[in-house]
């Protein structure tokens, strides 16, 4: 009995999405939602830039900044450095922004976690990820998202 050829030939393979090496869908995925819903936010760690920033202060080249002043404000919150006046309503809207805040720090932690203990090649990035820890375990909702959003930038860049 002779074998059914069924059309395994080199031209008939199906090509699947190309996934980059940073990782899985999932998980830009996720990081990407997170820097549209808390804005584009300034890396934390300014490395040479900052010299170059320093010099272009005045001129028409000037780098402007990427955060508002309400979210600065709304990360301010987020951390607690912002005082309550008292009143129920700004109690519960705080309430509810430190809420969103510590619920997607979580999930940028869980998520940068795994990632960086899934390959060697992210061991560079494991100060950054402390960063987010020590942000996370004080409390410090909106520090923690910015430097969850920096970290992602240096496994995008691994």
């Amino acid at each position: 009995m002779a074998k059914k050829d069924v059309g395994n030939t080199p031209m008939d393979v199906v090509e699947e999405p190309v996934i980059s090496d940073t990782g899985d869908m999932e998980f830009d995925a996720l990081f990407d939602d997170i820097a549209e819903e808390f804005g584009a936010v300034e890396e934390a760690d300014g490395g040479d830039y900052d010299a170059l920033k320093a010099a272009l202060v005045g001129t028409e080249f000037e780098i402007p900044t990427t955060e508002s002043a309400g979210a600065a404000r709304l990360f301010d919150i987020a951390d607690g450095m912002v005082a309550e006046s008292g009143s129920a309503d700004e109690a519960e809207v705080f309430g509810f922004i430190k809420r969103r805040f510590k619920k997607r720090a979580l999930q940028a932690m869980r998520a940068l976690i795994r990632k960086v203990r899934s390959a060697r090649k992210y061991a560079k990035c494991i100060p950054q990820l402390l960063k987010v820890i020590a942000a996370v375990k004080s409390g410090r909702w909106g520090t923690a998202i910015k430097e969850a959003l920096a970290t992602w930038r240096c496994i995008r860049r691994a």
